[in-house]
């Protein structure tokens, strides 16, 4: 893992740019951004040309967070304190494509299905276990247009019990 290009960014929009510019391989995102959440960002992240494995940070573990976290496009979620060895691995183990979740609670899961319609159940579920988009689209015999639209719908429910 080189660590060329490495950049900061105070902004959602700032980080944008940069991750367009650099072509970085990892961005570690916070959730909590001066102009926008990370969630929106990891969004608009995943959606660039050849885009960027995203590491989420927030101060405290959610369920939710990490739900929403996944329907955003994040790889990974760290939170609290991360020592910078357990930093640097989970930033090396996206760089080579892995994923770094926590695992969320069937309970949560279960309430949160409850709020959507079948067809973003079938969305959510997928996205849930690492099913790429394009496939779930495919699968799901929708275009990849729509599949952003009710991706979107569902990131923006979960946003509102954050």
């Amino acid at each position: 893992l080189a660590l060329d290009p490495l950049a900061g960014a105070a902004t959602g929009r700032e980080a944008l740019a940069q991750a367009r510019r650099l072509q970085p391989d990892v961005v570690i995102v916070s959730h909590h951004l001066p102009d926008e959440d990370g969630l929106l960002l990891t969004y608009r992240l995943r959606a660039v040309a050849d885009p960027p494995a995203v590491l989420l940070y927030a101060r405290d573990e959610d369920p939710v967070l990490v739900v929403a976290a996944t329907i955003a496009g994040a790889n990974g979620l760290v939170s609290g304190h991360p020592d910078a060895g357990e930093l640097h691995y989970a930033v090396r183990w996206l760089a080579n494509g892995g994923w770094w979740m926590p695992e969320v609670p069937p309970t949560v899961l279960g309430r949160l299905t409850t709020r959507l319609g079948t067809q973003d159940k079938l969305i959510f579920r997928a996205l849930l276990h690492g099913v790429r988009p394009a496939y779930v689209a495919r699968v799901l015999g929708i275009t990849d247009r729509w599949l952003e639209a009710r991706r979107w719908a569902i990131l923006q429910k979960l946003r509102g019990l954050l």
